[in-house]
């Protein structure tokens, strides 16, 4: 087995499709321990992680919240994982809301 890389895949965007991205690597799996989300204003947002194009994950988000995996969230060997907001309603209404994701895993 190959030797454990950790990392954090990070991005800030406007919602409605923003996406954060671990890239696959062949022959290797990333499992994923713990997603951030963070939002600019007061609201809720659907956040969706994928496992290629398959839905591995799927929650509401109020305002913003840590979802840590202790046992974390194998990917199939190969694929990217990816995150995405696909929506937001904000309490403000201001179209300049901004969206933070972190994205905690490793690679085996």
């Amino acid at each position: 087995m190959p030797d454990q890389t950790g990392w954090i895949a990070r991005g800030a965007g406007t919602p409605d499709g923003f996406t954060v991205t671990k890239a696959g690597v062949s022959d290797r799996q990333h499992i994923v321990y713990g997603i951030d989300v963070g939002l600019s204003e007061a609201g809720i947002a659907l956040v969706t992680m994928k496992d290629g194009a398959s839905t591995a994950w799927e929650q509401y988000v109020h305002n913003g919240e840590k979802f840590p995996f202790a046992k974390g969230i194998p990917m199939t060997k190969g694929n990217a994982v990816n995150v995405t907001v696909a929506s937001i309603a904000t309490t403000g209404g201001s179209p300049d809301s901004i969206v933070a994701i972190n994205l905690h895993g490793s690679t085996f």
